[in-house]
This record gives C-alpha cells, sequence and structure tokens, in this order.
C-alpha cells in the first residue's frame, strides 16, 4: 500500500529567511519537528503547570525574566533548535519537506555521500508515529531530551511562576526511553522499532524502522499510549493509518481558498485548542505551543471566530472554549478577567485590560448568532451581567468611558482611556442585545458611542482625528498599533461609516511617519511593544483598502503579508522590513485567524 495524494498536500519551499521547525497535534496535544525529522517539543495539558511535556531546550533562566534582549534570544533559539532522534550523518545536500494533507510532515533529507533518509510523522490521540526510511541499516541518535514545564516566556513579564526544581529521571531499556520527572508530574516514552525485512527499492536496499513517542501529565500511562501506538501499526499498518488520518485533515480544508496562510490558520487554531482532561466540557486556546502556551481573551476571539465560521466541529470547540473561559478561568473577587491564562484558567498575569473584559462575550454572542445554541448563552447570561457590572463600576463619574491599566498590548498607557476598546465594547454591547433580547445594553452601547466620539476626538495637521487614548481633560496620547485592529474594523462594526471623515484622517496619521512609534519600513504599522512591522497592522491596512474601496492598496498589502509568511504559511509575530525574515515569534495563532478573517470577508485577489 502507498501514501495518497491529497489536494491539501502542501509542498514547502525551502527558503533560509522563513523556515521554521514543523507544527503536529491533534486535540490532544501539539509538537514540533525540526526539518531533519527529529522530535523538537511535544507539549500536553498539565493540570497544575498549564502545559508541560518533552522539549530539546534547555531551561529558561529564571534571572533573565525580566530582560528583553534575553527573552528575544532565547525565543530565537526556539526556532533554530536541533531536535532529538535518528540523525543522517555528513552535510545535508537536498531537503524535501511536504506537508501530507497540510498536517503531517514528510521530510527526505541526501547528505554529500548520497546516503538518504525519509520520516514521516503522524499524530494519533496516543501519541506520534514516525516511519524512518533510509539506505543507511543505522542511523545514530543525537539530541538534548528533558521533560519540563512551558518557559512562558514573555517581553512584559507579569509575574514568573514558583520555580520548579527539575528532576528528571531517564530510564534506556534496549530501544525504549522513558524520562520522568516527578516534582513536574510528567513522563515521556520513546520507543525504536525495526522491521525484520527491509525493502527493496529500484535494487537499492532500504531499512525501515518506527518511533513512537507518547507523553503523560497526569496518572495516565505514557508507557500504555506506547502501547496503543505499536496496536494502531500491527492493526493498520502505517500508510492505511496515514491515509485514514490524512484524510479527515483533508476533508476539514476542503472548500477553504487554495492558500497556505490561510490553511495554516484553520490547522493551527485547531492544534492550539486544548482541552482539559478534568474539566471535560472546557477547551483552552492557546496563543501558541511553543513559546507562551498562554491564552489571551482577545487572541482567543480571533481564533475562535475561524473555527466558528468553518465546521459544526468548530463550533463545538468554541462552545468548549467559551466554558473555559466562564466556568474554568479564574476572575478573583474582582468579577474580571486577567491580562493572560495558564490553560488550567489560573491567572498568569492579573493587570487589567478593558477589552479582556468584552471579548469573552462577543464570542458568546457570536456563537449564539451562528450556531443557534441558546442554552449556552442562557446559561451564562447572568455572568455577563456581572461582568459588566463590574466595568461599571470603573465607569467615569461624567462619561460613559472606562479605564484600562494596559494596552491590548501589554504595554503600560499613559492616559487611563482607550479609544479601540471602547470601538469594541460598542460592538459587544450590540451584539450581545442582538443575540440575547437585553435590548436595555442597546442603551448603554449609544452612550459608549456618543461620549467616545466626543472625548477622543481631536485634531492633527488641523485635521479632526480620533485619539489613541485621552485622560478626559483634553490631553490625547496620538498613536495607532498594530494590536488595536477594532480601529481597522470600525466601520464592518457600524461604529462608523467607511466614509467618516475623521476615521479617515486617523488611518492618514496611523499609517504616515507621524505616528512615530507604531510605524516601521515603509510605513508599515507595528508596535510598540516590538519595534518593526507586524503582520497585524499589514491585515488592518488590508482592511481599510477594501473599506476605503482602494483595490491596489488591498493587492500590494496582501503580498506583502505573503512575503512575510514562513514556508508553512505561519504568520510572525513581526518581520525584517529589511528582507522579511521573522523579528519576533515563529509561532503566533493571532495573525493566521485575523488573515482568515479578512480572506472571509474580502477575498485575496
Amino acid at each position: 500500500m502507498a501514501i495518497d495524494e491529497f489536494s491539501s498536500d502542501v509542498h514547502l519551499h525551502l527558503d533560509p529567511l522563513h523556515t521554521k521547525p514543523l507544527d503536529i497535534g491533534t486535540e490532544d496535544f501539539v509538537a514540533s519537528i525540526d526539518l531533519s525529522g527529529k522530535l523538537i517539543n511535544f507539549g500536553k495539558y498539565h493540570q497544575k503547570q498549564g502545559f508541560a511535556g518533552f522539549t530539546v531546550i534547555k531551561p529558561f533562566e529564571q534571572s533573565d525574566r525580566y530582560s528583553e534582549v534575553e527573552v528575544r534570544k532565547f525565543r530565537k533559539s526556539v526556532a533554530n533548535s536541533d531536535g532529538f532522534g535518528p540523525k543522517l550523518e555528513g552535510d545535508i545536500t537536498n531537503r524535501e519537506c511536504t506537508l501530507i494533507a497540510g498536517s503531517f510532515p514528510k521530510i527526505n533529507i541526501t547528505n554529500q555521500h548520497r546516503d538518504y533518509a525519509q520520516s514521516i510523522s503522524v499524530a494519533t490521540q496516543y501519541g506520534i508515529i514516525q516511519q524512518w526510511i533510509s539506505n543507511k541499516q543505522h542511523l545514530n541518535w543525537c539530541g538534548n531530551a528533558s521533560v519540563q514545564r512551558a518557559a512562558y516566556t514573555q517581553i512584559t513579564e507579569g509575574g514568573p511562576l514558583e520555580d520548579i526544581i527539575p528532576n528528571n529521571i531517564i530510564e534506556q531499556t534496549g530501544d525504549s526511553l522513558k524520562i520522568t520527572d516527578d516534582n513536574l508530574g510528567c513522563t515521556y516514552v520513546c520507543e525504536q522499532i525495526f522491521l525484520n525485512s527491509t525493502s527493496d527499492n529500484h535494487s537499492k536496499q532500504e531499512f525501515e524502522f518506527y518511533v513512537l513517542h507518547a507523553v503523560s501529565n497526569s496518572t495516565h500511562s505514557a508507557q500504555t499510549d506506547i502501547e496503543q501506538l505499536k496496536s494502531l501499526l500491527n492493526n493498520e499498518g502505517f500508510d492505511a493509518l496515514v491515509n485514514r488520518l490524512a484524510h479527515l485533515e483533508d476533508q476539514k480544508l476542503q472548500g477553504t481558498p487554495n492558500d497556505t496562510i490561510y490553511r495554516r490558520g484553520i490547522t493551527y487554531a485547531e492544534q492550539v485548542s486544548i482541552p482539559l482532561s478534568d474539566h471535560p466540557d472546557a477547551t483552552c486556546i492557546l496563543t501558541d505551543h511553543m513559546l507562551l502556551p498562554l491564552s489571551w481573551n482577545r487572541d482567543a476571539y480571533f481564533v475562535a471566530r475561524i473555527l466558528l465560521d468553518k465546521s459544526s466541529e468548530g463550533k463545538d470547540i468554541v462552545r468548549r472554549h467559551i466554558n473555559w473561559m466562564f466556568d474554568v478561568a479564574d476572575r478573583g473577587e474582582s468579577n474580571e478577567w486577567g491580562r493572560c491564562y495558564l490553560a488550567n484558567g489560573k491567572a498568569k498575569d492579573l493587570a487589567y485590560q478593558l477589552d479582556q473584559q468584552f471579548f469573552p462575550i462577543l464570542e458568546l454572542a457570536e456563537y449564539t448568532l451562528t450556531s443557534g445554541d441558546t442554552k449556552t448563552l442562557n446559561r451564562f447570561a447572568n455572568q455577563v451581567d456581572s461582568i459588566i457590572d463590574a466595568v461599571m463600576k470603573r465607569k467615569h463619574e461624567n462619561c460613559f468611558l472606562f479605564p484600562t491599566d494596559e494596552t491590548p498590548g501589554d504595554d503600560p498607557l499613559e492616559y487611563a482611556y482607550h479609544f479601540s476598546s471602547h470601538i469594541l465594547i460598542w460592538h459587544t454591547l450590540k451584539t450581545y442585545a442582538e443575540a440575547s433580547g437585553k435590548t436595555d445594553y442597546l442603551t448603554l452601547a449609544e452612550n459608549v458611542k456618543k461620549d467616545s466620539l466626543s472625548q477622543f476626538t481631536t485634531s492633527w495637521e488641523g485635521k479632526p482625528i480620533f485619539s489613541y487614548a485621552c485622560d478626559t481633560l483634553g490631553n490625547h496620547l496620538l498613536y495607532h498599533d498594530a494590536n488595536d485592529v477594532p480601529l481597522a474594523l470600525a466601520p464592518e462594526w457600524d461604529f462608523c461609516d467607511a466614509r467618516n471623515t475623521t476615521w479617515l484622517n486617523t488611518l492618514d496619521f496611523s499609517f504616515s511617519q507621524a505616528n512615530a512609534s507604531g510605524i516601521f519600513g515603509r510605513n508599515q504599522l507595528g508596535s510598540v511593544h516590538t519595534k518593526a512591522p507586524w503582520p497585524l497592522g499589514d491585515i488592518q491596512e488590508a482592511i481599510i483598502a477594501k473599506e476605503t474601496n482602494n483595490q491596489e492598496r488591498f493587492n500590494a498589502t496582501v503580498k506583502r503579508i505573503n512575503q512575510a509568511a514562513q514556508f508553512d504559511g505561519a504568520l510572525p509575530e513581526a518581520y525584517s522590513s529589511d528582507d522579511n525574515s521573522v523579528f519576533s515569534r515563529h509561532w503566533f495563532a493571532w495573525p493566521n485567524a485575523f488573515y482568515c478573517m479578512l480572506i472571509n470577508r474580502f477575498g485575496n485577489h
């Protein structure tokens, strides 16, 4: 039997400036493979630590937590990691990489002696099975191997987690390796299986073997998962197993644009949607699985939005994510969501961000309107009322503005009242009123809009514009940021018309050198958080181009987005304006999800 070809197969172009490890996963775990087929990372939900598992990456020094230089250096090193596994010795002179059905890495490498090795990695509910085929009978193993909690390296550290004293115990028996850390509560098991016979390929002798990987972060045994992986191999055979699972992945992508960035958005959205073993009907949506396996309500909303648009399975993930936000994520005595969360619902950072209070309500409302499921909304309706009441307690004494401690980029804010968050509040209250029938929220929405238009309007070069933030005393901050997507969505959300002069003037400022802290390269929108162009900024610009009927600008911006994408379609946080290489964060679910929203609304041509 042979592995089928699928319409969603992705044959990757190996541009050195845009390569990264390849990602693989199921709803239970996410892993990454280096470009020689070796395992870099295998992460799963952990009830106490949020996310933990196997990794080759050395622990991040706790003393460097508040050093932006060291954090960025560490993040970059992760993307360049050599994995753990069989290695074809010598200089690699040729490399070919394919994602079978957009999901399963197939890697072919050849050295200067024309020796070769092929690996195919497939994710199952029990773990990873890798098939290796080589003309070499023995491939030596190399690489670090450990089990660890995720590093959680942040640019704006909100308070490090309690350190865990590592206690990795390594046991090797024959062709099996086991790493256990009782302090962490994590076990990794790897086993190599050789076939008794070799295959004959065009009169060349080939050797075939399998490598099985499993991780357990609970009382469940990783060795039990290894035995289940063996059963899959014995009962189905590898090719049949790959074809069955790849067919399921291929079906998920049918009807989607033949666009690598778009399809990466859908595939990765499912991979970072992590179910909780101790809360069977709850799912956490992570911002990524390698650098920051944490959840921000803001990022998660956009990931949930594309899942909601895609399929009944996607809608159910969103329903379970709503359960996670309202039932699991800790809001404390103040009844307010924190900045970000571990997957187990424990707040990692407690900083108050206004927009984070409303994205969950918007997700609930849009889920209700899209799915027709009113049961979930009715279940959480009282919580929504109490969350909005908590926001109202912070209301300005003379107007319907609400303060925030940080920007949507996790950065401090000079003035407490933030414009784009109020656009979001307006849209959320309107949408929730429609979904719930609670028309009182329409009145609140109109008051928020009226006072926002009054308080945030100022002037630039003699023209009216909306400020980024204000203090309601006449002081304004002129700035715009790639994280502040509600400004670009203001016409889409009916906050203002696309011909609104003040909105258009604000955009002229935002995409000019006058926006000194937010513009980089060739008038490309970025952020003070990471000083370079951001794909989130480009996607904003593409939306604006469509809203203003500027097809030339739209085409040029979409081209720039494609140039910034990595070879598997993953969009980074930020990229170099010189050569489009990754400047920050090779893994980031939000920009691909936002790109999917762009294409769903406007198309890509």
